[in-house]
Order: structure tokens, then C-alpha cells, then sequence
């Protein structure tokens, strides 16, 4: 790492100021948020903060910034740490900081990153896990909140693992799906532009000009993390379809080319799609919205194991009024793989 600023989509990483003091003190020394921690003492006051800002290493320890708010402090010495205030929990703020501050120390040296977690913070253990932390050990150390030694769960990322995990390559029976590559929209345009897609996509306009379907495939590219979507293809040759996810809470969404309906593609591509989301981002549970005229794709959801909540009026840019649509949610463990 270096002092540098750190851009994400949604976030500013930047060495810390004199200026952060307050908000430190205010947001860590939130018991919710402390407890966690085995460094900070409790209760933690505006002095303690200070000593911290003096202190940090501005090439090691970076500030988090969301929506021009100080939100969370994260570090990468010898180990990952971090925390983010409770303000900011449940949008996936500390996983897109985490993936920017690896990727910068990737970038320049291939020497392994260390984590750590104590058992009970679920929140910590999905963000490493989703970063692609693996090897988990115990080791104990002493919690200064606490007052008292800790046993805590040890991971460690490879550069390997890194880089792989960065990749998307999900192969079912006839399909592969991968990112978007530059000879996808050409077909992208001609599939997503009919009437029969666009009219059941709510981001699909109609018509759909060449420089539209550019712009959606470059605002949902394959980045490594949650939102995106991706190509679905047959086995060496060209895009059928697409799926993705995003969202919160997560959504799901999928089409596959008419000339292709009726021989269970879409199946065997959400299948092989949830079966790799479920594992890689240790996701619960995922939604998808259905219009309420589309039944093929509400007896696809029923196979998968997808359950239909409710039903709503969704806007659609495809058309004026809005779309009635039937809500369906799939808890992980109701999963089915119905090939």
C-alpha cells in the first residue's frame, strides 16, 4: 500500500486527519463495534482517537469515506484489519474497501495477506470470505474491550487465490458463463433488443440502440464483487444469454435468446449461476422479480426452489406504465439443482 487515495464506486480510502478524531471516537466507541476488536481500549474517548491519528501509518492505515461521511478505518500491515462504524453496516462498504486495499497491495508484491476474526462476528467472517480468505485456524490473543484472552478464527489469502477468485468461469453440461468480452455486443444488441426480452428486463429500453447496449454491459461488467452480470454462451461459440445479480437485498435476473427457448438453457444456466453465488459471496438467500405474464421463466424459479412472496407493480423503461410482478425468494438451503 501506499498514501495514495484509494477510489472505489462508492468510497474514498485516504490517509487519516486530525480531523477524524471525532468521528473515530464516536463510531468505535460503539460497544456494537468494539467488541470485535482486540486493540482499542473501552470506553474509548477523543484522546484515544488523536493518539491513533498521530500515530497511524498513512502508507499502512487509510480512512473510509462514503457519501463524503467518515464511515470506517481499514489497514494492511503485516495483517488485514478493519472496522466501519454501524451507520454504514449492511451495504457492502467494508468488502468493496477490503477488495480495493488487496488489489493495491497485489499490485506490487505477491507476499500472502493475513486476517482474523473472533467467532460470533458474522459480518467479518462473510467479508473474508467473500474476498476469498481460506485456511482458517485458531490462534488466541488478548481483547483490551473484553478484558480477557480470545480465541480467534486465522486466514490467509494467496496472490494465487487472489487472482483466481478474481476470474469468472462457471461451466455447466452445454453452457459457460464468463464477463462480457468485446465480441458479445453485437449479439448482446440483437438478443436484449427484441421486444420479447426488453419488455420483461426493467433496465432494457425499447429500442434498444448499439451505444445502449454498450453502456448496460459496461455499467454491469464482472468486477469481482456483487453487482454485475455476465455472458452466458454455449461451449465455444457465441452469447445465448445473460444472467446477474445485485441488489439489496440480492436479486437475480436472467434471458436467454428466443431461438434458443424451450431446450433448458435457462435452467441450467441459473442453476450452475446461484450454485457458484450461494458458495462465492456466502449469500442466504436471493430474490428475483417475475412479470406476472412470463410463466415460463415462474416454473423455471419453481424447479430452482424459489418461492413467490408477494406480487407489486414494478417500473419498467420499456414502458410508461408500470409492470405487475410476482416477488420470489430462494433461501439458500432450499437450493435445487433440478438437471
Amino acid at each position: 500500500m501506499s498514501s495514495r487515495v484509494l477510489q472505489t464506486k462508492r468510497l474514498m480510502l485516504r490517509p487519516l486527519d486530525k480531523a477524524d478524531a471525532s468521528d473515530i471516537a464516536r463510531l468505535i466507541g460503539d460497544w456494537a463495534v468494539i467488541q470485535w476488536l482486540t486493540v482499542p481500549p473501552f470506553p474509548y474517548s477523543r484522546n484515544d482517537a488523536e493518539w491513533f491519528v498521530d500515530n497511524a501509518d498513512p502508507d499502512n492505515v487509510l480512512g473510509i469515506e462514503f457519501d463524503g461521511n467518515f464511515a470506517g478505518v481499514i489497514s494492511l500491515g503485516d495483517t488485514l484489519g478493519y472496522w466501519l462504524g454501524k451507520p454504514y453496516w449492511g451495504m457492502g462498504l467494508m468488502t468493496e474497501a477490503a477488495s480495493a486495499v488487496i488489489a493495491a497491495h497485489f499490485a506490487h508484491s505477491d507476499k500472502p495477506v493475513h486476517s482474523s476474526y473472533i467467532p460470533g462476528n458474522e459480518s467479518s467472517r462473510k467479508v473474508l470470505k467473500k474476498l476469498g480468505f481460506r485456511g482458517e485456524r485458531i490462534k488466541t490473543a488478548w481483547s483490551r474491550p473484553l478484558g480477557r484472552e480470545v480465541a480467534l478464527q486465522a486466514l490467509t489469502l494467496t496472490v494465487g487465490q487472489w487472482r483466481a477468485d478474481q476470474g469468472l468461469r462457471i461451466k455447466t453440461d452445454r453452457l459457460l458463463i464468463r464477463p462480457f468480452c468485446a465480441g458479445d455486443l453485437s449479439r448482446f444488441h440483437v438478443i436484449a433488443g427484441q421486444s420479447s426480452i426488453s419488455r420483461m428486463m426493467a433496465s432494457i429500453p425499447h429500442p434498444l440502440t448499439l451505444t445502449a447496449a454498450r453502456d448496460w454491459i459496461s455499467a454491469r461488467q464482472f468486477r469481482g464483487q456483487i453487482p454485475f452480470c455476465a455472458a452466458v454462451a454455449e461451449r465455444n461459440g457465441p452469447l445465448v444469454g445473460v444472467v446477474g445479480i445485485g441488489g439489496n437485498p440480492v436479486s437475480t435476473m436472467y434471458f436467454i435468446d428466443p431461438q434458443h427457448w424451450g431446450n433448458g438453457y435457462a435452467c441450467e444456466a441459473m442453476t450452475g449461476f446461484l450454485a457458484h453465488m450461494f458458495k462465492r459471496f456466502d449469500l442466504d438467500a436471493v430474490t428475483a422479480a417475475v412479470n406476472e405474464t412470463n410463466i415460463t421463466s415462474q416454473r423455471v424459479l419453481s424447479r430452482l426452489g424459489f418461492t413467490a412472496t408477494h406480487r407489486q407493480d414494478l417500473q419498467s423503461s420499456t414502458r410508461l406504465e408500470a409492470d405487475p410482478v410476482i416477488m420470489y425468494r430462494l433461501i439458500r438451503t432450499d437450493f435445487k439443482d433440478p438437471r
